[in-house]
């Protein structure tokens, strides 16, 4: 499993690195307004690791094939193949994490700004929308591959990052915010473990 995992992330498509380096420069060239906001580092994040997730598994119809092959070809299970592509895109989303919190630091460092980093019921939110989005690109990829799912599944990606703000919103007008964390949550959990199972079971009944 570990090493399925690092070979997502050791085999990353230069294009997948290009725009977290991007939102580390609206970060710094904005920074005024974007500490005053509070959760644009949220957003940069999770859209980071949606991007970066989808990104690793890039490639035309025939070399996905030949990818697909290959890994198959080697002694583990098409089960701990699917499991391994869900937990990369955690793995992901901590590497963002780290890479602009790293961001936020320096700028409290070097300019007047107070450091404001986001707090648990924020990290929960933005971990459910990309949870919720990589299921629906996963789901779809092993069953009609790449191209099919990031076609299908942009709207998913837009929304995880536009999603994350509305939320971020929700969460100050809600009432009892404690049973909506719990809510969706639960409506995370189940997204996502109906997308690993579909995912799953297209990817067995799969001939390559």
């Amino acid at each position: 499993m570990k090493q399925l995992i690092l070979k997502d992330l050791y085999t990353q498509k230069g294009i997948g690195f290009f725009f977290p380096p991007f939102f580390a420069f609206m970060i710094f060239i904005n920074h005024g307004f974007i500490f005053g906001t509070g959760n644009f580092f949220l957003i940069a994040t999770t859209f980071a690791a949606i991007w970066l997730s989808v990104v690793s598994n890039y490639g035309i119809a025939s070399i996905d094939l030949l990818q697909k092959r290959f890994i198959t070809s080697l002694p583990v299970t098409r089960n701990k193949i699917v499991q391994a592509k869900y937990l990369a895109s955690f793995v992901w989303w901590g590497i963002s994490f780290l890479f602009f919190g790293f961001i936020y630091i320096m700028i409290v460092f070097t300019t007047s700004e107070s450091l404001n980093l986001p707090d648990w019921h924020s990290i929960i939110f933005s971990l459910g929308i990309m949870s919720i989005s990589i299921s629906f690109f996963y789901l779809i990829y092993f069953s009609l591959g790449y191209l099919a799912a990031i076609f299908i599944t942009m709207p998913f990606v837009l929304f995880g990052f536009f999603g994350v703000e509305m939320l971020l919103l929700l969460i100050e007008i809600v009432v009892i915010p404690g049973i909506t964390h719990i809510i969706f949550l639960a409506v995370c959990f189940l997204i996502t473990a109906l997308s690993y199972w579909g995912a799953v079971r297209f990817f067995e009944r799969k001939d390559i």
